[in-house]
């Protein structure tokens, strides 16, 4: 996730420790292919973070036969 859509833009910085505690996300297209969905449960390995962690989302398009962009949201617990 990249602030304004900017390539070069960093992620954002944790001020505090804390946990991603939600994630949605909105495709510009259906997905074709093989797709995947994950649900994971607050506070788990790769979901919590330390103050001064940078915090990315990203997409890859393994697995599916088309790229649609993605907008995604963060909800942070801190």
């Amino acid at each position: 996730m990249r602030p304004g859509a900017v390539a070069s833009a960093p992620g954002w910085v944790a001020q505090r420790a804390g946990s991603i505690v939600g994630f949605s996300a909105a495709l510009s297209a259906a997905i074709t292919g093989a797709g995947l969905a994950v649900a994971v449960a607050k506070d788990t390995a790769l979901h919590t973070f330390a103050a001064g962690d940078n915090i990315d989302v990203v997409y890859t398009s393994t697995g599916i036969s088309n790229t649609p962009v993605i907008s995604a949201w963060v909800e942070i617990e801190q």
